[in-house]
């Protein structure tokens, strides 16, 4: 019987191409947000589609959110750790051993309320502005940090992750995260309308970016989200929060009035499409 002649080798031509292996559960985190994303996008555009000055002004907004570093940047972070199991042997290296922080847990409701009060101490700061605008701008920023918290909890329902040390399934993102990103754009914000001596302004940003990411990474230490949760929702809170402060909360576009009653009061917003 003649034997087959042997298979000739294949040159590589010196390259080494090395398959990288992503988790099934990462995979399916993936396509629930973006399964999720389009159909956010889907809606807006339905419904908008015959406002072509906000179809535009969404359009452009977005763009505007996305070109910020503090949202590409974390987001192809966050995707790479999906790569070859990256975020659980981080998540569970941190988890084990607390490297920054005594007490994860409370440090991480520490750090966002004192994220918080550095955006008040920003608002609280521009003295050319009324008490009345001043509490008109913290009304339009508690509707957009509100809308990317909302947004955070209907992705919560929709991936159902698992958190590091399995105390539910609300693990992706983190609504920590979230908040941080949401409030550092709302203080830049806030430093923008402030004439500073340059030395306190990037002092003021590097605090509120230094108080973000120890803050996002002690929700890590303290086993209740793998770093891919925290960076998307940093980038999320950050997204979110300048989209909908640029679509809907520009002076021009809105009006909030107060009318008081003998039960209490109402506030009335209107919106210009």
């Amino acid at each position: 019987m003649q034997s087959l002649p042997a298979a000739t080798p294949k040159k590589n031509f010196g390259l080494t191409v090395r398959s990288a292996k992503v988790p099934a559960e990462n995979l399916k985190v993936c396509t629930e947000v973006v399964r999720h994303w389009m159909i956010i996008g889907a809606v807006l555009l339905s419904g908008c589609a015959s406002q072509s000055g906000m179809l535009d002004r969404m359009r452009t907004s977005a763009v505007e959110s996305v070109k910020d570093p503090n949202v590409w940047v974390p987001l192809a972070g966050g995707a790479l750790m999906m790569v070859d199991n990256i975020d659980n042997r981080i998540a569970r290296s941190a988890a084990e051993e607390s490297r920054l922080f005594s007490d994860p847990q409370g440090s991480s409701n520490d750090i966002a309320d004192l994220s918080a009060l550095l955006y008040l101490v920003t608002l609280i700061g521009d003295r050319d502005a009324s008490w009345a605008t001043r509490a008109t701008r913290v009304g339009k920023d508690f509707v957009s940090l509100g809308s990317a918290l909302a947004l955070t909890e209907g992705l919560k329902n929709v991936t159902q992750r698992e958190r590091p040390q399995d105390d539910n399934n609300e693990s992706f993102p983190s609504g920590h995260a979230t908040r941080l990103g949401g409030l550092t754009y709302l203080t830049r914000r806030n430093l923008e309308q402030l004439e500073l001596a340059r030395g306190l302004n990037v002092g003021a940003q590097v605090a509120a970016y230094g108080l973000a990411a120890s803050g996002a990474w002690a929700r890590v230490e303290a086993g209740k989200h793998h770093p891919s949760d925290v960076l998307f929702g940093y980038a999320l809170g950050h997204f979110t929060t300048e989209w909908v402060r640029r679509v809907f909360f520009q002076s021009d576009r809105v009006a909030i009035t107060y009318r008081p009653m003998q039960t209490g009061g109402a506030i009335s917003v209107a919106f210009q499409l």
